[in-house]
Formats: structure tokens, C-alpha cells, sequence
């Protein structure tokens, strides 16, 4: 089940939420497992972190991104799509 603590949302964090919920639901139902839900009141991120190590992110109402974090070096590394973070764990696996 999906949570999100709304109260501080404005309009563009609604249309955020709404992308990172459709692009969840695209997913295979092997990536779904959902480790964790928030918002970002520094940079605006509304995020939906997944088991896998993908955090699906929207802010300010824009298409998703997906975030990797690399704990060697404590980078987030971004990507336009699910694909390309998939397969970047899969290299540094």
C-alpha cells in the first residue's frame, strides 16, 4: 500500500505523485516491492524508493527520474529512464 504524508503538497507535488504512480504501475511486478514513500521538502522530490535500489522521483510536477545511490562515493546518480538505472546496477553489481 502506498502512503504519502500530503499535508505540505501544493499542486505540482499532486501532478508529481501522479507520474511516479503511473510509472510504478508500468513496472514489472518484480520491481514493485516498495521499501519506502516521502517527500523532500529541500529539493521538492516526491519519491517512491524501491527494494531494487531505483527510487522513482518527480518534482515540481516534471516527468520522473530515477535515482541510484552509490554508497562508495555518497553520489546520487540520475537517469531518464527505469531501463538505464536497471541496468547500471546490474554493471556495478
Amino acid at each position: 500500500m502506498l502512503t504519502f504524508d500530503t499535508t505540505k503538497f501544493g499542486a505540482l507535488e499532486f501532478v508529481s505523485l501522479a507520474y511516479i504512480t503511473q510509472r510504478l504501475s508500468q513496472l514489472h511486478a518484480d520491481y514493485r516491492d516498495i521499501m519506502c514513500t516521502g517527500f523532500n521538502t529541500s529539493s521538492g522530490y516526491v519519491y517512491i524508493a524501491l527494494e531494487c535500489g531505483i527510487t522513482i522521483a518527480s518534482c515540481f510536477g516534471q516527468p520522473p527520474r530515477y535515482i541510484v545511490n552509490d554508497y562508495d562515493t555518497d553520489e546520487e546518480l540520475i537517469f531518464p529512464s527505469f531501463g538505464a538505472a536497471a541496468h547500471h546496477l546490474k554493471m556495478h553489481a
